[in-house]
């Protein structure tokens, strides 16, 4: 068994509230905060190899010094999430596919949080997509869009939108800083049967549904394999359902950086569950 004696995390003079995940192949450990990480903090990672025993029966060598055991150290640097009065981040949520015409469609009743202070620092979008987070923090930090929540989403009983993770930069003393760069935030529809149940006694084969497929022949044949049981949640239940779907290359949820430029893109998605125990291979 292994637990927070064996790997924690430390900020601010004491130990995080946190939990490990062991995966199932034994070859790696996760750890998970019970806790709201602290901003603007020095967060240091203590993995102890004393009592942990790689795949020849000794204990791990954490710290590298080619000697069994020891302790191992990671350390970095969490961003600030203090809002500044007078700083905001504005932009509009559209859906990855267009409309008649061509035409953007805006997702209402999108919502857009920050990391870490979720309750306090949250907005939705309008009914043209439109939205505005004031005040914001200045500099780097991350966010969540959730459009499972907008209008037309029918999660997790039927096609949604997902909940991306997004880096965001903010001016300090601007009203006008664009989410992403750009201020266009892109949410592809998954389709409700899009999504398969992950069984736990032998590895699960997702591909793209039929109408995909008859769409965009050259999807025939493209396959996630989810090893059996890997799929489970930030609390440690295991199970759930992973779909892929097509992402249209040119609106994406943002910007690639550039020179990066795919042919064809392909969202994974789960009706909850985010943790792989297993590399899934596609």
């Amino acid at each position: 068994m292994v637990g927070t004696d064996h790997l924690r995390a430390e900020a601010a003079g004491r130990t995080l509230l946190g939990r490990v995940e062991t995966a199932q192949d034994g070859r790696a450990l996760t750890w998970f905060p019970l806790e709201p990480m602290p901003s603007a903090a020095r967060v240091r990672i203590v993995l102890v190899g004393d009592g942990l025993k790689d795949s020849a029966g000794r204990d791990l060598d954490a710290d590298g010094d080619g000697v069994p055991g020891g302790t191992g150290f990671l350390e970095f640097d969490t961003l600030g999430t203090t809002p500044i009065p007078g700083t905001a981040v504005e932009g509009h949520v559209f859906a990855s596919d267009r409309g008649a015409g061509g035409a953007d469609v805006p997702l209402e009743g999108v919502t857009i949080t920050v990391d870490g202070v979720e309750e306090t620092q949250r907005t939705t979008t309008d009914s043209t997509g439109y939205f505005r987070l004031e005040p914001a923090p200045v500099g780097r930090f991350f966010v969540h869009v959730d459009g499972r929540t907008a209008t037309g989403s029918r999660w997790p009983g039927g096609a949604y939108y997902p909940s991306v993770g997004k880096a965001w930069d903010a001016v300090a003393g601007r009203t006008n800083n664009l989410a992403g760069g750009n201020g266009v935030v892109y949410l592809p529809l998954v389709p409700a049967e899009a999504l398969s149940v992950v069984s736990a006694t032998k590895t699960t084969v997702v591909r793209f549904i039929p109408e995909v497929v008859a769409a965009n022949p050259a999807l025939a044949g493209v396959e996630v394999r989810v090893p059996p049981n890997s799929l489970f949640n930030e609390s440690g239940s295991r199970g759930g359902s992973v779909g892929i779907a097509p992402v249209p290359a040119d609106r994406l949820p943002e910007p690639l950086p550039p020179g990066l430029n795919l042919p064809v893109v392909i969202t994974v998605q789960t009706d909850g569950p985010q943790n792989f125990d297993q590399p899934v291979p596609v």
